[in-house]
This record gives C-alpha cells, structure tokens and sequence, in this order.
C-alpha cells in the first residue's frame, strides 16, 4: 500500500451484512475489503407481513468493518461512496444526527422498514394515489411504507419527533456528514417512489393533497454528487473528505462488473435482479403504470443512462427459508443441527439426484408486480419426495421463476444483450443453479466469475 496513492472507501449496507471496499482510484484495484453480519432483524409488530430491522445493529457492523481495515489504508482515504439496500425507509431526528459525535452515540429512530416488508397489501395499495412517474408502486417501497405508517400508526411518524426519512444509507451518510437534513441520489429516490425521474423531483402535490409527511422527503441530487464532507476523524479517515449521495446497490453492483455495453448482468444472492442498460430514451421516458403485471422497469443509472431491470424478491432469502424450515423441524424432534451441516447434506443429497419431477413455484415472499402470490409444490407423487429431488427442484425452481420475470427471448429480441455475466452467492455455490441456468438461456452465452461488487462500485464512483 503506497503513501503516494489516494484511495476511495466503498460501504455496502447489505441485507444480512455490510461490507466495506477499499480501492485505488487512479488504477481501480481493490487494495482491502471487509465485511461484518449485522444480526439487525426485529420483530415486527404486524407479524409475518414486516420485515424491520435494527439501525444501530448496522452501525455497529458497519464499525466493526472500518476496524478490519488496516490503519495505513484508512489514512489514504481520501472519499467515500455509500451504497445498499434499496427501497427501505426509516425515520429519525436531524438534529440529533447533527450533533452525534460518532456512529456509536445513541439516536432516537424508528425501524429500518426494509425492501421485504409486505405491510403494504394490494387492498392498501389500491387506496394510494397514482405517482407521477414511470415506476410502478409496490409493497415495500419506503413511501408506500410510509403511507401506511401514517394512516394506521400516526404515532411512529408525529408523536416522536422526527423530522427526516430516508433509506439506511442516506441514514449513514447524514450521520457520518453530520447532516441535519438528510441528501440523496436519484437513483434511491427512485427507489422508494412517488419520484419522478424526468423531472428529478418528489410528488409533493400529490402527496400532500393525500396526508403524506412531505416535510419528511429529503433533498436529491444527480447521482454521482457528493452529499457533505466527513464531519470528524473516523478512526484513522481523516475529516473534511467528500461523502457522496448514497447509490442504489442494484445500480453498484452493475459498475462494478459492466465491461461491454452489451453485457446484461445477473445477480442472484438474497433476492434476484437482470438487467441491461439503455440510454434514457422514449421509449424509457414513455413507459407507463398502465400494465400493472409488467416485469420489466427502467431504473435509473448514471448520466442519461437507465437500467432496463427485473428484480424478484425469491432467490437466496427462499433456500436459507427452507433450511430454517428443516432446522426447526429438527428441533421440534429432538435434534440439533447446524445451518452449516444442512446446507452441506442438502447440497450432497440434490447433486446425486439427477433430475426432479415436481413443480415448485417459490414465490414465498410474492412479487413487486403481483404479492399475492404464494409459493407451492404440485406433481407429489410416492417416489419423488426425496431430500435430494426436493431441494434440486427449489434450486431449479429460482431460475424458472427468474424466466417468467425476464426471459431469453426478452433479452435477445432487445437487441443490447450478446451476453450473461451471472454472479451472486446463490449462483458462485450452487452448480445445480448454474446448470439450470445454462438451460433456461441456453441461446446466451453466461460468463462466470465475474462478482459484482456493490461495495467495489461505491467506491468507484470517487473521483480526486
């Protein structure tokens, strides 16, 4: 690690983790990374439909990460980029975050309401006012969330006191600029919706005349932008270096591992997302909420540029489900049984089962464009409930549901898209996800070992 080389700092508040990136900005290597579990779930209180977590949890994962790296890195620290979980929201007090003196003094927030909370039913939904923009609605979506906090648990959103809202990261870049008013990039604004992106502006009309908070909604800025300067020494980062608007992970993670503009870019960890990039066009700029069931939306990127995008709510989150399921089972009998060893007997069991004849649909946490649906198993007959053809069919299933959202045909009647570059947990350790993969866009060719970063992309995003 030369002294005479600036480097920039990636944060990724993941879903399960954070991760942190280190990388030289003039030759992009990545010099040190790190990663740290944040354990930040709670119980929700509308049971099985929330999905909260644990703010200061993070922090303190995301603290953890910084003390992994190496102090003479975090000396050349010279901007950090912040990027994570999309669609989410939390509430808090911004002068609270003004005056903190580090990530570890205590303040008052709510809940991370995250991506996966389905609070939000198509019943609520149907009674929220049409956005202003191309994006569909959808549960889990942080204004959607926020909607439904202020009509059925005013007391969250008056009563406390708080006086900002925005994602997770926009959370860790106010705290760490000290910002009394929170800033962030198009690209999560997006994300939480009622957000037009032509426009680059909130549906503040709309939303006031239905009782929405808009005092709430925070500043937006181009992505790419910086939102303040690093309020006080962290650790060894020196002070006063830019923070810039948190990015959408999704959008990251495509930085990080784009090479061709032709490339599309499959993720598959604990959801699922496929996409390409096209320029802001017409055709991008005319789309529409009138086809309710579309799967298929424009995110947008960097510059002018969007992301043609796919994203499924069913990937990794239904294999780790399964093996809670069995594990519990387990315990319910008697036995104690590691994750570890599950995961391993599972993968040994399907690997030696050639083929499945069930029909699995996996769809355990819905869609964004349908979340009613459930997930189920048809065709059980006598000789086809093995452990090995269960477990093969559920990993073979993600991929098939991934097709109903984004098909070959889709991809390659585009006209952008010569090729697949797949990464993600789910799909670097399991071989009988690849093969299906293989299968399903067999007219495609599929490049792995190409990791998208989001972390790596964050930190990509810095400039000298």
């Amino acid at each position: 690690m030369s002294k005479n080389h600036a480097y920039a700092l990636g944060i990724d508040i993941g879903t399960t983790s954070v991760k942190v990136s280190v990388l030289d900005i003039v030759s992009q290597e990545t010099i040190c990374s790190a990663s740290q579990k944040s354990a930040a779930d709670t119980v929700s209180d509308v049971g099985h439909l929330g999905s909260e977590q644990d703010p200061d949890k993070i922090l303190h994962a995301l603290s953890e990460c910084i003390r992994k790296i190496p102090p003479c890195a975090q000396k050349q620290v010279e901007g950090i980029g912040v990027t994570g979980q999309m669609h989410g929201i939390m509430l808090w007090k911004g002068k609270e975050v003004a005056e903190a003196t580090d990530l570890d003094t205590k303040v008052v927030t709510s809940p991370l309401y995250t991506w996966m909370d389905q609070r939000c039913t198509p019943e609520f939904l149907a009674t929220l006012p049409a956005p202003s923009s191309h994006l569909q609605l959808a549960t889990g979506h942080g204004c959607a969330t926020l909607f439904w906090l202020t009509r059925h648990k005013g007391e969250v959103v008056t009563d406390m006191g708080y006086d900002c809202s925005g994602s997770v990261m926009d959370y860790v870049v106010a705290r760490l600029c000290g910002l009394k008013k929170p800033v962030t990039s198009v690209q999560v604004a997006a994300s939480l919706g009622y957000f037009n992106t032509q426009l680059l502006s909130w549906n503040t009309g709309i939303l006031s005349e239905n009782g929405f908070p808009t005092d709430l909604l925070e500043e937006v800025v181009p992505a790419g932008n910086v939102a303040g300067q690093l309020q006080r020494p962290w650790l060894d980062i020196q002070p006063h270096i830019p923070v810039y608007a948190a990015l959408g992970d999704i959008q990251c993670a495509f930085l990080s591992i784009l090479q061709d503009p032709h490339d599309a870019v499959l993720n598959l960890s604990t959801s699922i997302q496929m996409g390409y990039v096209v320029k802001g066009d017409n055709s991008v700029k005319s789309s529409s909420l009138e086809d309710k069931s579309a799967t298929l939306c424009y995110f947008p990127y960097f510059g002018d540029e969007y992301l043609a995008l796919s994203t499924g709510l069913n990937g990794g989150n239904v294999l780790q489900h399964f093996v809670s399921m069995l594990q519990g089972w387990f315990g319910e009998f008697g036995f104690a049984m590691s994750e570890t060893d599950i995961w391993a007997k599972l993968s040994d069991a399907a690997m030696t089962s050639e083929s499945c004849s069930l029909c699995i649909t996996p769809t355990l946490y819905g869609e964004r464009h349908q979340p009613s649906l459930k997930a189920s198993i048809a065709g059980i007959t006598s000789s086809n409930t093995s452990l090995g053809e269960v477990f093969r069919g559920l990993c073979e299933s993600i991929i098939d549901n991934l097709h109903t959202l984004m098909s070959s045909q889709v991809l390659t009647q585009s006209g952008h898209v010569k090729r697949i570059l797949a990464s993600g947990s789910v799909i670097t350790k399991n071989p009988i996800v690849r093969s299906r993969l293989e299968l399903v866009y067999k007219d495609i060719p599929i490049v792995y070992g190409q990791s998208g970063d989001s972390a790596n992309g964050a930190a990509k995003i810095v400039k000298l």
